[in-house]
């Protein structure tokens, strides 16, 4: 009976080693990388082998739940753009695959732009929209481009008029873009006024016009200027007026747009007078001619009034009319203002004349040779030297020399050895003294019909010469 009861238990345990095993899974897979788009949902499929096993219950992670997110049945949200790893794992195993998922970016297929085509001012400005398609497209940020942005410029889509003509505007976004063609006009003048209506100025005197063009942003807002008379006055290129001329004329701005025009009344009025002499030393009895100018070209002055300050003095003899010269004759000896005034009264040149002797333009000097003073009384060869510095010949009639302490006559000259002084000449006379004190020496002369005296003494002042050197007349 023992032994049946072994004899059992064996074959039990042979029947139990020989029964087959339950199949299991025993490997899982996801694709190495797969990508989604960003924004949507995607079911993940998970390979396992065997394959004709049923699918085990999984559990799903991600590395970056800010990019895409993960639910238990394998669902991925794409959250942005970016990359993460999925891992799923086999429930009750350690079986577990992983995944590089790529999430991307919808790209733009296509832009709007509204209008198509436009037409502006230069200077205008107009607002394009552009609308980029699909809605969901993660980038939408347009780029605007202008074809020539000397016609139109652009910013965030509000275009410019810059200059006339044609160009393409384009925005783009991503590979996908669109264009409005645009047309610029220019801004047509509709007037034009200068700053001055009316303008007075002196000879050589510069001012400047300035031309208003309207609109203001008028797209050729140039001028061209020009002079009625430009005896007168003559303007430049800007504008500038430069007075030339006594008169009136008038300025024409005319635009090169339109051909508008608009003017100034420029009256040009005398700047100032001058005199071709300031000064004069006259000598009574005798005439200068004297003339009056325009001060700012020297031309002559033809309109002046002559008068004098003191005619006891100076006095205009003659004063030509049509003609810029007058005649100035010496009264009597004093001092006199000369006056020449505009014919308007406002301008005025003035001449001081100084009426003196004949003999104030007589000069003397003395010429020594070999001389010795010993307390005034001089040895040796004295000459006085005579100069006629004015405009007039003189009639040299005598001359004398004279002790200077006792008065006694030293020496004369015939009148006969003497004879005319002219202009810019001098002579000398002299003789040798022998002990006489400091002599004095006297000349006559007749100048317009009256005689003359003028004398000089010597004091000891001397100028040594060689008689080699300048002609000495001894009595």
């Amino acid at each position: 009976m023992r032994k049946k009861i072994i004899v059992l238990l064996l074959l039990n345990l042979w029947l139990f080693s020989c029964q087959k095993e339950d199949p299991v899974v025993t490997s899982i897979s996801l694709p190495s990388t797969f990508s989604v788009d960003v924004g949507t949902t995607q079911k993940i499929t998970v390979s396992h082998l065997p394959a004709d096993l049923p699918t085990p219950a999984y559990s799903w992670q991600t590395s970056d739940a800010s990019i895409f997110t993960v639910d238990n049945q394998g669902n991925i949200t794409a959250l942005k753009v970016g990359e993460a790893t999925l891992t799923v794992r086999a429930d009750n195993s350690n079986l577990s695959a992983t995944s590089q998922v790529t999430i991307l970016p919808i790209e733009a297929s296509s832009i709007e732009i509204t209008p198509k085509s436009v037409s502006l001012l230069v200077g205008e400005s107009i607002q394009l929209e552009g609308v980029v398609l699909p809605e969901n497209t993660t980038d939408k940020t347009i780029t605007w481009s202008s074809s020539n942005d000397q016609v139109a410029k652009v910013s965030d889509g509000i275009v410019t008029g810059v200059g006339a003509g044609k160009t393409t505007i384009t925005a783009s976004c991503g590979t996908a873009s669109s264009s409005c063609e645009v047309k610029v006009d220019p801004v047509k003048v509709t007037g034009l006024r200068l700053s001055n209506e009316n303008v007075r100025m002196e000879m050589s005197d510069i001012i400047q016009l300035s031309a208003i063009v309207s609109p203001e942003n008028a797209t050729n807002n140039k001028v061209n200027w020009r002079s009625t008379d430009t005896n007168i006055a003559k303007v430049d290129e800007n504008g500038l007026v430069t007075g030339i001329n006594e008169g009136t004329t008038r300025i024409i701005a005319t635009s090169q747009d339109g051909n508008f025009s608009a003017s100034c009344e420029v009256a040009v009025v005398l700047k100032g007078l001058v005199l071709t002499k300031t000064h004069m030393r006259m000598v009574s009895g005798t005439t200068e001619l004297i003339h009056v100018l325009y001060s700012t070209n020297e031309n002559a002055y033809l309109n002046a009034t002559w008068t004098s300050s003191n005619p006891n003095v100076a006095v205009v003899t003659g004063d030509g009319a049509g003609t810029n010269s007058a005649v100035i004759e010496a009264k009597g000896l004093g001092t006199a203002t000369i006056n020449a005034t505009s014919s308007d009264g406002t301008k005025k040149a003035s001449c001081t004349v100084e009426v003196v002797d004949i003999t104030s333009f007589i000069d003397l000097s003395f010429i020594t040779y070999s001389i010795t003073t010993i307390n005034g009384f001089v040895y040796g060869d004295i000459y006085s030297k005579i100069t006629n510095n004015s405009s007039y010949p003189i009639e040299l009639t005598s001359f004398y020399v004279y002790d200077g302490y006792s008065g006694r006559l030293i020496a004369q000259q015939d009148p006969t050895e003497v004879n005319k002084l002219f202009p810019g000449e001098n002579t000398n006379l002299g003789t040798k003294f022998n002990s006489v004190y400091y002599p004095i020496f006297k000349w006559n002369f007749k100048w317009n019909g009256k005689d003359y005296s003028i004398q000089h003494q010597y004091s000891g002042s001397t100028r040594s010469v060689n008689a080699t050197n300048e002609k000495l007349f001894k009595i």
